[in-house]
């Protein structure tokens, strides 16, 4: 009973039907919350100001408060719930785009792991 509640909005989403969206966008969509995860843990030992962008000749570009750290996690998850979207809406219409929507949202999750990684190795 409980199983059906929480399947009943899910069913309207046409594009989890088919096995490869659906383990891509799972797969994506756990990097991104495992980013999340190890985001929290690490941004307690930043220092106060925390460097957000630097750049090997020029040194440090950009400084900010810890809470600013999760804005970059915040924007790569506006991108992979637009493309999520978008690639919802096309799936029936173009199933190319669609699938190239879906794989760009596993890139997008690495990208964030790494864009995570280096913000905690300058810090």
């Amino acid at each position: 009973m409980i199983g059906e509640k929480i399947k009943k909005p899910f069913r309207k989403i046409k594009i989890i039907g088919h096995p490869f969206p659906r383990m891509t966008l799972f797969a994506s969509f756990a990097v991104l919350i495992a980013a999340l995860a190890f985001l929290v843990a690490v941004v307690s030992s930043f220092p106060s100001p925390v460097i957000l962008r630097f750049n090997e000749r020029q040194g440090v570009l950009l400084f900010g408060e810890r809470a600013q750290v999760f804005g970059v996690w915040l924007f790569f998850f506006a991108l992979w719930a637009l493309n999520a979207l978008l690639a919802e809406f096309f799936y029936f219409r173009e199933r190319f785009l669609a699938y190239l929507l879906v794989i760009l949202n596993g890139f997008l999750s690495l990208f964030l792991v790494g864009a995570v990684v280096a913000v905690m190795l300058v810090n």
